[in-house]
């Protein structure tokens, strides 16, 4: 659950500023117990009437302990005061149980509240960053979507479906992993050390082939939409040359399906001449056609 675990680190990260505006808490306790106890330790009564002030340290643990138990500060548990008098310790507790309820009970309270709904904010953005960057942008070379999507025919989906899955990466990481040395390639023995020296310069870092592919193709059909002027400027090329680009772009198209066919052709070829290279090795008999008698043995 990420946000009971939010919870839980808005209060463990600002752990160190939690524990200065305590330590500024204490000493106003203090500051405020030693006030009491040298000019109101009278009225620190306890319920069974006896005095909790007889010393500087009880003083304390009373000021501090009943701050929190008592919805008006300290002033609330002691001796309440009368305010028909006129003598200067009704004004002093006056000022005393109000200081002590402003400062502590207000403030501070408020400061700690603050800095906890401060960081809590802060861990809910940086996990929305997080699902906008994993959402928008490759795992592998950190492009954006936009990016794909206005450069590319296909789009980001399908770069980091077929191009970048990181799935791939992680199977190729534990296959060298797992492989032994003397058994990789030289490929494998390079990548192998990148990754034993905790070099990751082999990754695709801003960089994707289909991005490298699409703008040599676009500079390409760009280039010929233009033309210069005989002062070196470039003009809009007319439609005749636009339509000699585009026969141009269609015959390295049909130039690069005529080499994969004829690759596909030379595959085969290759098959065939394998296929009979081993039935003429003695020991081995031709695989019987039908409606022929078997090959005798060569």
């Amino acid at each position: 659950y990420q946000e009971l675990r939010n919870v839980i680190r808005a209060v463990a990260r600002p752990a160190k500023t939690l524990l200065l505006i305590l330590a500024i808490f204490l000493c106003i306790v203090y500051v405020f117990a030693l006030v009491g106890f040298y000019w109101f330790a009278s009225d620190f009564v306890a319920p069974n009437g006896e005095n909790v002030c007889q010393t500087l340290m009880m003083c304390m643990a009373v000021v501090f302990d009943q701050a929190f138990k008592n919805d008006g500060g300290v002033g609330a548990y002691l001796v309440p005061i009368d305010y028909g008098a006129t003598s200067g310790h009704t004004f002093v507790r006056y000022f005393y149980d109000n200081f002590f309820n402003a400062i502590l009970m207000v403030i501070l309270l408020n400061i700690i509240l603050g800095v906890i709904i401060d960081t809590f904010a802060e861990l809910r953005e940086e996990n929305q960053f997080k699902e906008e960057d994993i959402r928008n942008k490759c795992f592998i070379c950190n492009i954006d979507r936009y990016t794909f999507d206005r450069k590319t025919a296909k789009g980001f989906a399908n770069h980091i479906q077929e191009d970048h899955l990181m799935w791939h990466y992680l199977f190729l990481i534990t296959y060298l992993r797992k492989k032994p040395a003397t058994e990789q390639s030289g490929i494998e023995s390079y990548l192998a050390s990148k990754l034993r020296n905790k070099d990751m310069t082999w990754f695709p870092l801003h960089r994707a082939m289909i991005l490298d592919h699409d703008e040599h193709v676009s500079k390409i059909y760009d280039g010929a939409e233009q033309e210069t002027d005989g002062n070196g400027s470039i003009v809009v090329s007319s439609s005749t040359n636009q339509t000699a680009a585009t026969a141009g772009f269609t015959k390295v198209l049909d130039s690069l399906e005529s080499l994969h066919k004829v690759t596909a052709s030379l595959e085969k070829r290759i098959a065939q001449l394998e296929l009979s290279r081993q039935s003429s090795v003695p020991g081995n008999i031709t695989p019987r056609q039908p409606g022929r008698s078997p090959s005798p043995v060569s």
